[in-house]
């Protein structure tokens, strides 16, 4: 990952198209130092965060080498929103529902940051 050099040009980092799209997200994590200011935190089915297969660990390790102290935010998508689950490609509930999704997914997220 090559950066602009230009320090108005920030960046945000999702955790699922990370999964999908990047070979080494924690070592782009850490490429991005303090142009980083915005993670969403989100699971590889975009489901409730440590519920999947996103290399959390690595996550928390690359963001806390960074010292990174910006926005960490849980993505959800519902089906209740028609106009939106087709564009985020979402056709099953990703959990029991939404609350139970932002709790667990903030709790994992909390324990996982808190360590």
């Amino acid at each position: 990952m090559e950066l602009v050099d230009n320090p108005s040009i920030k960046l945000m980092a999702d955790t699922f198209h990370m999964n999908i799209e990047d070979k080494d997200p924690d070592s782009s994590i850490e490429k991005m130092g303090d142009r980083l200011v915005h993670v969403h935190a989100n699971e590889n089915d975009r489901g409730t965060p440590g519920s999947g297969h996103v290399d959390w660990e690595g996550i928390s390790s690359a963001l806390k080498k960074i010292e990174y102290e910006g926005a960490l935010v849980i993505e959800s998508f519902s089906l209740e929103v028609k106009e939106i689950a087709k564009a985020a490609a979402v056709w099953r509930s990703l959990a029991p529902t939404q609350d139970e999704l932002a709790q667990d997914g903030l709790a994992f997220l909390k324990n996982l940051f808190d360590s």
